[in-house]
C-alpha cells in the first residue's frame, strides 16, 4: 500500500569487514511494534504512512547493533554492522559462581520492569542470560545480557524484545531501628550504645536500552481497556492531545503554571509541518512558564509545567528547549525535555509501544 505522504526508509546490510550482505538482521523503529528483517540480499524496505520520532536499530546476534539518529535523513542507503568481539569474556563473567544472584536478580527485576499489576505479569523468558555483577567501590549494580532479552508481558498483551545498552542500580545507606542481627550482603553496621543498624540499599536506577513489541493479544475489550488505562496517563496522549487543537481537557489533562491552572494555548504554538506529517510546537516568547530564567546542569530552563491526568496522578515537565517536533503518535525528537512524577516513572512492565493507536470506548470531541 503507497500513502499519499508515504515516508519511506529503505537499505541494504552489509558486514563492515567482508562486505558481504547480512540477511536475517532485525530492523526496528526503536520502542515501536514496526520491524523487519534483511532478505537475503540484505535487503529492507518500510513504507510508513506518518513518520515517527524514533530511532532505527539494526541487530543481529552475532554483530554490535547499530542505531541510527534521524532514519528519515537516511534514505536508501548501505548500512555496515561489526561482528561482536565480547562473546568470551560475556561467557566467562556468567559463568562464575554468584552466591546472590538471587537477591540482585530481584533487585534487577523491581527496577527494570518495575511493582505494578502488568510489571508482576512479565515473564522473562530466557533470564539465564542476564549478567549481573555488583561493584562493592561504588556500590552500583549493573546488569547486561547476552542476547536481547525476550519479556512476556501477559496483562498488555506483547511480546518485547529488549536490547540492554546500560543498566545501573545504585545503592545507598539507609538507617533503620535495629531489630536484629543484620544479614545484608552487601554492608551494615551496629553500635549497642547506638541501635540504629545502617545498609546499603537500592534507592535509584539509569538504563539505556533498545526495544520492540510484538502483539499477541487478539482482541478483547479488557485488554483494550488495561491499555488504555496506561495510555490515558501518558506522555504520547498528553503531546497528542495538545497538537490536536488543544483538546487537554477532553482529553483528561490540566496543566498548572505554579499552582495556577493554565490554557495550552496562551503558552504554546502549535505549527504544521506537511511534508513530515508532524507539528512544531514552539512555547510562546513573551510568557513566563514558571522558572523560565533558571539553569540546569548548565542548559537554560525555558518553563516548567505541571500535568495532572483525570485520576490526580501528576507529572512535571522540564523544557531546555523552547522548540521541538510531535509525530502522529505523540513522540517528540530532543532530549531537550525532561520528565518528573508519574511520567518519569514508567517501567518496561507498563510500556506501550510508541506507535500505539489508541481506541478508547468515547473520543473526545476535538481529537475526531
Amino acid at each position: 500500500m503507497i500513502f499519499s505522504h508515504a515516508q519511506v526508509i529503505q537499505g541494504t546490510v552489509y558486514d563492515s569487514k567482508t562486505r558481504e550482505t547480512l540477511p536475517g538482521v532485525v530492523i526496528f523503529f526503536d520502542g515501536t511494534s514496526i520491524v523487519t528483517t534483511s532478505d537475503y540480499d540484505g535487503k529492507f524496505r518500510f513504507v510508513l504512512e506518518n513518520k515517527i520520532n524514533a530511532n532505527l536499530v539494526l541487530s543481529h546476534l552475532s554483530y554490535e547493533s547499530l542505531v541510527i539518529e534521524k532514519p528519515f535523513e537516511h534514505r536508501g542507503e548501505s548500512f555496515f554492522l561489526k561482528e561482536k568481539t565480547n562473546t568470551i569474556q560475556a561467557a566467562v563473567v556468567t559463568a562464575e559462581y554468584d552466591p546472590f544472584r538471587a537477591q540482585r536478580m530481584h533487585v534487577f527485576k523491581n527496577f527494570f520492569l518495575g511493582e505494578s499489576v502488568a510489571a508482576k505479569s512479565c515473564a522473562i523468558l530466557n533470564e539465564d542470560d542476564i549478567i549481573l555483577r555488583y561493584d562493592n567501590l561504588t556500590n552500583i549494580l549493573h546488569a547486561s545480557a547476552r542476547n536481547p532479552l525476550i519479556v512476556e508481558n501477559r496483562h498488555l498483551g506483547y511480546r518485547i524484545t529488549i536490547e540492554i545498552q546500560n543498566f545501573q542500580v545504585k545503592y545507598t545507606y539507609t538507617h533503620t531501628p535495629y531489630t536484629s542481627p543484620n544479614t545484608s550482603n552487601v554492608g551494615s553496621s551496629f553500635s549497642a550504645r547506638n541501635p540504629i543498624s545502617f545498609e546499603l540499599a537500592p534507592m535509584s536506577f539509569s538504563y539505556k536500552i533498545n526495544y520492540f513489541f510484538v502483539d499477541q493479544g487478539r482482541y478483547d475489550i479488557s485488554l483494550t481497556r488495561r491499555r488504555n488505562e496506561i495510555y490515558e496517563r501518558s506522555r504520547q496522549y498528553f503531546w497528542t492531545s495538545l497538537i490536536t487543537n488543544f483538546a487537554l481537557k477532553e482529553s483528561g489533562f490540566k496543566i498548572f503554571n505554579m499552582l495556577k491552572e493554565i490554557h495550552a494555548e496562551d503558552y504554546f504554538l502549535v505549527i504544521d509541518d506537511p511534508t513530515q506529517n508532524t507539528k512544531e510546537v514552539l512555547l510562546m516568547p513573551d510568557t513566563d512558564l514558571n522558572r523560565k530564567h533558571r539553569e540546569i546542569s548548565d542548559r537554560r530552563i525555558y518553563g516548567v509545567m505541571g500535568i495532572r491526568c483525570k485520576k490526580n496522578i501528576v507529572s512535571e515537565v522540564i523544557f531546555m528547549t523552547n522548540r521541538f517536533s510531535v509525530d502522529h503518535f505523540g513522540n517528540i525528537a530532543t532530549s531537550g525535555i525532561v520528565y518528573l512524577g508519574d511520567m518519569s516513572n514508567q517501567r518496561v512492565g507498563d510500556m506501550l509501544p510508541r506507535d500505539f493507536t489508541y481506541t478508547p470506548s468515547r473520543v473526545p470531541r476535538r481529537l475526531r
